[in-house]
């Protein structure tokens, strides 16, 4: 009977003795527990899985950082990519206990993260070979750092839509690259200026020498086109016989309008009533506020838009609209005329069409962005005529096409009053300020029907030209025949 409490007290020392050595072991143990890590590429960084023959408190650290923990066999979880270096990084599972390294794996980001390359498009590009010395470029990208490398240069500004001016003769070439986190995108835009470049801008600069004077922006007293007595006539110097003429006296500092040539006009619109002719225009952009172009910071307002004295009021304000078809707030409102669809008017070649505008300066450029064009039904496809367009400051034309959009800018300040023409036949358009020939373009040029507009916008890709409050006048459009 007396081994029984002693029998007793042996079996609790061997417990107690086991349960030491488990504690003493146990970490060791469970350093040599087996050990798996996988990674997988995933969307948002890369995938970690980690797997262990036991049920130990396991923590992940990437590069130092403790990422994540568990206490059972498995952990997952996906490193986000700012924490991933696309050169080397380094994995190392520990115990939870002990603190001993389980497993290590050392990878390079590049080859996990899925690449994932920023969507990029020309909208814009100039087409050679050509003999402007400018050029204007703008795309399409859904984010990231974007650079520009200009004849292998890098751009000090780059952002849509890019204008290039002074170019020299010869090859230019211009790269666009979007960045994302491990990719990119690259755009190229390649054209020649020719040598004939030089001849154009030499007889450029003699026709603006031989130009009138430029006019006070004050409005002129107006001079219906029946009862216009020209006392000197010059004639656009390419233009046939029955082009319209150009009117200056000693009385009326700006350009008086053009008599009406005996065959009568084939649209026009004097501005005489009180308000717009609603047979004749349609307010705003197919109904809507707009914009046309995604860089206009405008939207249209019919309310922007009034007839009296004479003349056509387009005001472009700093008051906020909103913009259906860009699902966003504009910060300004401005006003945009089409014949398409009121009255259904539209033009096919061999025509000249022609518009007597006001353009309000800012300092010594024209402000904003104003323009008097003719688009297709179908863009680019079939065409886009600007017959005049401010674009940083200067009266620019061009002609889109499924071919690019080549054309060029007009030379001094034209802010003010003056005429803009654009005669199209035989597959090419010219073009005419003040009567003079300013340019002309051959390619591209299509045969579709034209409808056209007249507007009063404002970007923010050129605040140094931008004027608030602003109005736009006009006094006539008229489409006749060459």
């Amino acid at each position: 009977m007396a081994l029984k409490p002693m029998r007793t007290t042996l079996l609790v020392t061997l417990v107690f003795a086991v349960g030491i050595a488990a504690a003493f072991v146990a970490p060791f143990a469970g350093a040599k527990a087996k050990v798996r890590i996988h990674l997988s590429p995933s969307p948002s960084g890369v995938r970690v899985e980690v797997s262990s023959t036991t049920a130990r408190p396991l923590v992940l650290f990437l590069d130092g950082r403790r990422v994540s923990s568990t206490s059972g066999t498995q952990l997952g979880v996906t490193v986000p990519v700012r924490f991933v270096s696309l050169r080397s990084s380094r994995l190392v599972v520990r115990d939870g206990q002990s603190r001993a390294v389980l497993a290590t794996q050392t990878f390079s980001g590049r080859y996990f993260l899925k690449p994932r390359a920023p969507g990029l498009s020309l909208t814009r590009t100039p087409l050679g070979p050509t003999t402007a010395r400018q050029a204007f470029l703008s795309w399409r990208s859904n984010g990231g750092r974007t650079s520009c490398a200009i004849d292998g240069r890098a751009a000090t500004a780059c952002a849509s839509p890019l204008r290039l001016t002074k170019l020299n003769l010869g090859r230019h070439q211009v790269v666009i690259t979007v960045f994302a986190h491990n990719s990119q995108s690259s755009v190229h835009a390649i054209w020649t200026v020719q040598k004939a470049a030089a001849r154009y801008e030499t007889l450029r600069e003699r026709s603006r020498r031989s130009a009138p004077p430029s006019p006070t922006p004050t409005t002129p007293a107006r001079t219906t086109p029946a009862a216009a007595t020209p006392t000197t006539t010059t004639p656009a110097p390419t233009a046939p016989a029955t082009t319209t003429t150009q009117t200056t006296t000693t009385a009326t500092p700006a350009p008086a309008p053009a008599a009406a040539p005996a065959s009568g006009y084939l649209f026009d619109d004097e501005f005489d009533g009180t308000s717009v002719d609603t047979s004749k225009w349609t307010p705003n952009w197919f109904g809507g506020a707009g914009p046309v172009n995604s860089a206009e910071a405008a939207g249209y307002s019919s309310s922007h838009l009034s007839v009296s004295g004479g003349y056509l009021s387009m005001t472009l304000t700093n008051d906020s609209i909103y913009s259906p078809k860009l699902g966003k707030t504009l910060p300004y409102t401005g006003a945009l005329l089409t014949t398409q669809p009121a009255g259904q008017f539209k033009i096919t070649p061999p025509y000249r069409i022609e518009a007597r505008m006001y353009l309000p300066p800012s300092g010594s450029n024209v402000a904003n962005w104003p323009a008097f064009w003719s688009n297709g039904n179908s863009w680019p496809a079939d065409g886009e005529n600007d017959v005049m367009e401010g674009l940083g400051g200067d009266a620019c034309w061009h002609y889109h096409s499924p071919l690019g959009g080549p054309g060029d800018c007009a030379s001094g300040n034209l802010s003010g009053w003056h005429t803009f023409a654009s005669e199209v036949q035989n597959g090419i358009a010219t073009y005419y300020y003040d009567g003079n020939k300013v340019g002309s373009i051959t390619q591209g040029i299509t045969t579709s029907p034209h409808y056209l507009l007249l507007q009063q916008s404002i970007s923010d890709h050129h605040p140094e030209t931008n004027l608030l409050p602003a109005t736009v006048l006009v006094d006539y459009v008229r489409v006749t025949r060459p």
